[in-house]
């Protein structure tokens, strides 16, 4: 899942993400207003596509990234669970980045633009998790 206010950085993304997983279904939203509407729409109607990773925008109006992350805390555990969310932001302001650190399910945080390295990094970690999980 894709939340970020600028379009560009959307399409960015998407394509990054498309070209170096070219199976994923990507979902992405322009607010974390309508992600969090999404969610609960899934919840509703006991659809199982819930996001496993979800890159997040820090600076967008109406609701940051954080105050998603505060929203998402609310989710039933079963749902949040086994969610890994990477923080994304053009800023360079140190406390985001400290801030982020206090959100269990913030695995990493990355500098805007996304890249293919970013991308490798993401995969490596759920790897190293998975492999952590089966005693590999």
């Amino acid at each position: 899942m894709l939340i970020d206010d600028d379009d560009f950085f959307l399409i960015l993304n998407k394509d990054i993400l498309t070209l170096t997983n070219p199976d994923t279904g990507i979902i992405q939203f322009n607010s974390a207003i309508s992600a969090l509407e999404w969610m609960k729409k899934t919840i509703q109607d006991h659809e199982k596509e819930w996001p496993e990773n979800i890159l997040l925008d820090i600076r967008m109006p109406f609701m940051n990234g954080f105050d998603f992350l505060e929203k998402l805390k609310e989710f039933p555990l079963s749902h949040i669970r086994n969610i890994k969310v990477f923080m994304m932001t053009s800023s360079l302001d140190e406390r985001d980045y400290i801030k982020a650190q206090h959100y269990p399910f913030v695995y990493s945080y990355f500098t805007k633009p996304l890249t293919i390295e970013m991308i490798e990094e993401i995969e490596s970690m759920e790897l190293k998790e998975w492999n952590e999980g089966t005693g590999s």
